[in-house]
């Protein structure tokens, strides 16, 4: 098998392979005989395709400049990037604190069969926290803002909006300072009471 299959390779590329004319062709002749061809089989009129145009040069002498002003500009800007990499700079958004100063520790305690506690640490600099239920898909379906200390009851009796009593949820806790998130928490899987 392995010997047909070589042969039918070998004259696949010598079908392939431009060679020389025959004797006597005429390929400008021979392309007008075949257009003219398919526009009869077609029913359509076509154009002649145009000359192949000759590959244009780039002298080399007239992209240096380009070429060097990319090289100036890319090395400057790694430059940036390192120096800025090794003093530890991050992008952090205005009132923001890095993410890793505070560890929630966020928990749910049941108080008894109709409240749970939830509870957290205080974060650096929070005036104001606000508790955010989620869906197991991570859709918020309620929220409980304005929190001025690091606890929270939820009570059967008086569910925020959009908690149902036996609901599997996750939960959250977000940091402000003023009217400017500073730090969230993970989200923590929950019961509702």
């Amino acid at each position: 098998m392995s010997e047909t299959r070589s042969g039918r390779d070998a004259a696949h590329d010598e079908f392939v392979r431009p060679g020389a004319l025959p004797e006597g062709a005429n390929l400008p002749d021979a392309e007008a005989r075949l257009l003219r061809a398919l526009e009869r089989e077609l029913g359509v009129t076509l154009e002649a395709p145009a000359p192949a145009r000759p590959p244009r040069i780039v002298r080399p002498g007239r992209m240096r400049p380009l070429l060097a002003f990319a090289a100036v500009f890319l090395a400057g800007a790694g430059l940036v990037w390192s120096l800025g990499a090794l003093r530890g700079d991050r992008a952090v958004l205005r009132g923001t604190a890095d993410p890793r100063s505070w560890t929630a520790d966020a928990r749910a305690s049941k108080i008894d069969t109709r409240r749970t506690r939830l509870t957290w640490r205080a974060a650096p600099r929070a005036t104001r926290y606000e508790v955010t239920f989620l869906s197991e898909d991570l859709h918020v379906v309620g929220s409980v803002g304005d929190l001025a200390a690091a606890t929270y009851v939820l009570d059967r009796e008086s569910l925020p909006a959009g908690l149902a009593s036996g609901q599997p949820i996750l939960w959250r806790v977000t940091a402000y300072e003023g009217g400017d998130e500073i730090a969230r928490s993970e989200a923590a899987p929950l019961d509702v009471p």
